[in-house]
């Protein structure tokens, strides 16, 4: 503790950058008093410090060993080493490399062992080719610390990108050296592919050169003539570079992170001086690396289309469909995007109903919109499921099954499990790392002898071991948090119902006490147990319904989502949505022509509203006109009218009274004695097939509306209902006490009287309201 002290105050206390830079980064973490925390983590992370690992490509041949079904099955476990066996050592990081026609890496790898002599474990030995034995070999044995077998990031992709100007792969040998560089750039690739989008590609795409390889492919689709939906073909978009692929073959390429060439083409004859050959094929067939496409003669062209030809006759389905960028496909068949895919290319829609209540605003939103962001489970891949669990879990619920599957484990290999890995890609938090250790810290137990943490939270499940990794106590979880047990073992055991669904949605009610902080974000109190000191109370900043919302649909751009906010008007608008108000403009949402961010005030985190997510309100006209809500909001904003509709009533019929005709009677009154605004809607008076509910839909709907249009003046309403609804009482006959005051009698007004109908009374007194009999109820 001697140490800590003398770091913290002469080292940590000092340096305001610091402080400031660590509360920014994890402010729920460290408030800038606590240096405990943060001299904790710098002597952490000094310790765990060493020489720093290498950085080498293992490199294999499909022709004599299976990669992609070894890592499928999580069986490829060690690797030959045939050079530098005097510089491989433990933890060196390795760049899985395979050669052929899908040349690319297709894992990242650790090095586990020292270099040895030992055979294949039997697992491994079934993945080779043509009965194939090897002896024992120098080997050394790996952990695969990410898989890409499923999606190879191919030499295609990344050829072009600066980190690979001198990479080694593809040379006669095993081993090759790597740089750090060129592993990062593999180990980011997923994170490019998460933030990336057809028009972000676009945007960095030169005009010229993006509408040239626009045209080509068009001109090769028109060619070959491809349909829509072919499934031989692909239309991609990874790294930044725009991928037309049939079958397994990259065909035509524009590369945004360019070093020297802009396009990529497969023919049968070489384009250019730099053509690689994809070998064994027949025909021939070459890719080659070009600056400008006008500059292709029409022989050239005929040997595009010749090769691509020839790849469309060999397969039935890509490989790659689940790579199908469909915004990229649609721009090239110049098409709206299809309903399979929720229509995601659409411009975002900003849409406010408004009318008189009853008139069906939120039952429109119910019956006519919510199954537009709806997915039935059984149109669920596995993949989706277990990201929309994790999208619904805490950080700490997420450590906790990394753990569970793992084992005791440090931080750095935590990060890279699919729990943790998934909910960071979700995640704003600017150090994932960070966010990972306070969250152990937090949710250590008390008797903890490596963590002194104090602002600890339930559940305690976590320890730290002396060798500094951390362990989840299955006691502790299933004492405390016994359902964590239950998703990991819903997840790995999916199948999906058609009874069930992911609602895309969130459905709000705005009213008076509804704040900037339930919808966007705030900072809430984390309140001590019962027992503890109340020194330590704690806040933590907690997102609201819409930005929570915000990040689904960013992280899901190929689905569509909405929130609907009812009563949008009974909320102070212009302080619930905040400086997002321009945010919200269609043309401002993230990814379109006028993109717009901003810094949100209590995260500190740049924040953007995707342009995958429609906002919906409705808004009672009788509560407020829409003059009055903020002109701010009204600008961006279209707006729908729902008046009373007498069509949808016009069968409901009670002892041959036309509902339909005594709702506009009534409406027709009410507008002449206020205005439209405060009609009444023909909700009230849907399958009202009787006379018991008649005169409950009038005792306990309609009248009580009124009551509160005219202020309890009675009298109006007796104007608007009659007098089946309204009894006058004539006050003449009461006599004042024995008191002088002028013009006294001048009060002896009449005053009206509500009457209560019921299932007896109920038809005389609509047809009085309609004037369809003679007044027979009067005094």
């Amino acid at each position: 503790m001697i140490l800590i002290d003398e770091l913290i105050e002469k080292y940590i206390k000092k340096d305001k950058q610091l402080i400031g830079q660590v509360k920014e980064y994890i402010p729920e973490y460290y408030d800038g008093t606590n240096h405990l925390i943060l001299a904790q983590d710098i002597l952490y992370q000094t310790l765990e410090k060493d020489a720093g690992p290498n950085y080498w490509v293992f490199q294999g041949n499909s022709n004599i060993y299976d990669i992609t079904a070894a890592l499928k099955k999580g069986h490829l476990k060690s690797w030959k080493i045939a050079a530098h066996k005097d510089k491989i050592k433990v933890g060196d990081q390795i760049i899985i490399w395979q050669t052929g026609n899908n040349a690319g890496c297709y894992a990242l790898a650790e090095v586990n062992s020292e270099v040895e002599i030992f055979e294949e474990e039997p697992i491994e030995k079934q993945y080779y080719n043509k009965g194939l034995t090897p002896d024992a070999t120098e080997r050394v044995k790996l952990i695969i610390t990410k898989s890409f077998a499923d999606k190879p990031i191919l030499w295609q992709e990344v050829k072009n990108a600066p980190a690979f100007s001198n990479f080694k792969a593809g040379n006669q040998g095993t081993n090759f050296t790597a740089t750090e560089e060129q592993f990062k750039f593999l180990l980011e690739w997923n994170n490019i592919d998460n933030e990336n989008s057809f028009e972000k590609t676009r945007a960095r795409l030169d005009p010229t050169i993006f509408n040239d390889f626009i045209n080509f492919v068009r001109y090769i689709i028109k060619t070959t003539g491809i349909k829509p939906n072919d499934p031989r073909v692909v239309y991609s978009v990874r790294g930044y570079n725009l991928n037309f692929i049939v079958g397994q073959k990259y065909c035509a390429n524009v590369y945004a992170s360019k070093r020297k060439e802009n396009f990529g083409l497969i023919a049968t004859e070489k384009l250019s001086k730099n053509s690689d050959e994809y070998a064994g094929e027949n025909p021939t067939t070459y890719y080659s690396y070009l600056n400008d496409l006008t500059k292709l003669t029409a022989q050239d062209k005929s040997f595009v289309i010749e090769a691509v030809q020839a790849m469309m006759s060999k397969t039935n389905k890509s490989g790659y469909t689940k790579s199908n960028n469909i915004d990229f496909q649609n721009y090239l068949f110049e098409m709206e995007p299809n309903k399979q895919l929720k229509n995601t290319g659409k411009s975002p829609k900003n849409l406010i109903l408004y009318g008189p209540p009853g008139t069906g605003k939120t039952y429109y939103l119910k019956e006519k919109l919510f199954d537009k962001y709806t997915l039935k489970e059984e149109a669920v891949t596995k993949e989706k499921y277990f990201e929309e669990t994790v999208a619904g879990l805490t950080w700490w619920q997420v450590i906790a099954l990394a753990l569970k599957e793992i084992g005791n484990s440090k931080v750095n290999e935590i990060l890279e499990n699919r729990w943790v890995a998934t909910k960071a890609a979700m995640s704003e938090s600017k150090n994932v790392r960070a966010t990972i250790w306070g969250t152990l810290q937090m949710h250590t137990i008390q008797e903890s002898e490596n963590v002194a943490y104090k602002q600890r939270q339930n559940p305690l499940i976590f320890d730290k071991n002396n060798d500094k990794t951390w362990q989840l106590l299955s006691e502790e979880v299933k004492e405390q948090s016994p359902e964590i047990f239950d998703v990991l073992n819903e997840v790995n055991n999916f199948n999906s119902s058609p009874q069930k669904a992911i609602k895309n949605y969130d459905f709000v009610t705005f009213h008076q006490s509804f704040a900037y902080e339930d919808f966007i974000e705030g900072i809430k109190p984390i309140s001590p147990d019962e027992g503890e000191e109340t020194i330590d109370l704690g806040y933590k900043i907690e997102n609201g319904v819409f930005k929570d919302l915000c990040i689904r649909a960013k992280n899901d751009p190929g689905n569509r989502y909405a929130i609907f906010i009812d009563e949008i008007n009974r909320g102070n608008v212009s302080a619930i949505f905040g400086e997002l108000i321009t945010l919200i403009e269609t043309d401002k949402r993230k990814g379109c022509k006028n993109e717009l961010s901003i810094k949100l005030p209590y995260s500190k985190k740049e924040f953007s509203v995707p342009s995958n997510l429609d906002i919906y309100g409705t808004m009672n006209t009788a509560d407020r006109s829409v003059e009055a809500l903020d002109t701010a909001l009204r600008r961006r904003f279209e707006f729908k009218e729902m008046m009373p509709n007498y069509n949808i009533i016009e069968n409901e019929k009670v002892d041959g009274i036309e509902l339909s005709e005594v709702l506009e009677t009534i409406n027709k009154r009410i507008e002449l004695l206020i205005d439209r605004d405060h009609t009444i809607g023909h909700s009230y008076f849907v399958n009202v097939n009787n006379k018991k509910k008649l005169a409950n839909a009038f005792n306990n709907k309609v009248v009580p509306l009124l009551q509160e249009y005219f202020y309890g003046d009675y009298g109006k309403i007796g104007l608007v209902l009659g007098k089946g609804f309204v009894d006058k009482k004539e006050n003449k006959h009461i006599d004042f006490a024995d008191f002088k005051y002028d013009n006294s009698e001048d009060f002896k007004t009449p005053t009206f009287v509500l009457k209560s109908v019921n299932s007896e009374s109920i038809i005389e007194a609509v047809e009085l309201l309609l004037g369809k009999v003679v007044t027979k109820l009067e005094d």
